[in-house]
């Protein structure tokens, strides 16, 4: 059986100062660093580009639980994803793709997502 967590968390800190506002739907996520609570282990979707993959720009469609482009656990709980933008800036938008209903695969019982505006 194959499943991805049932519960995922996903956490914003930025630090600095304030910068300028950027341009609507500017992706101000691309290529910032992060961390991970728990390294990926889902074995469809691993290789060693999984700790630049959440922030490379690069959306993955279709069959995405099985392409190398995506980054994917199983049985854990919970994911804890930190993403340090680098500065404080404003977060219009938080986008996140999964998947469910097959194969044993259930939803995600909650995302939650914390920003922050200096480091701490």
């Amino acid at each position: 059986m194959r499943w991805f967590p049932t519960a995922a968390v996903l956490v914003m800190a930025v630090g600095g100062q304030a910068t300028e506002s950027p341009l609507p739907g500017e992706n101000v996520a691309r290529g910032a660093s992060y961390a991970m609570s728990v390294a990926p282990n889902y074995e469809l979707s691993m290789d060693a580009g999984d700790g630049e993959q959440l922030t490379d720009g690069v959306y993955t469609d279709a069959w995405f639980w099985s392409q190398l482009s995506t980054v994917g656990w199983q049985d854990q709980n919970p994911v804890i994803i930190t993403l340090d933008l680098g500065s404080v800036m404003p977060i219009r938008g938080v986008s996140l793709n999964t998947a469910a209903g097959a194969s044993g695969v259930a939803w995600p019982r909650a995302v939650q997502i914390f920003t922050a505006d200096q480091e701490g």
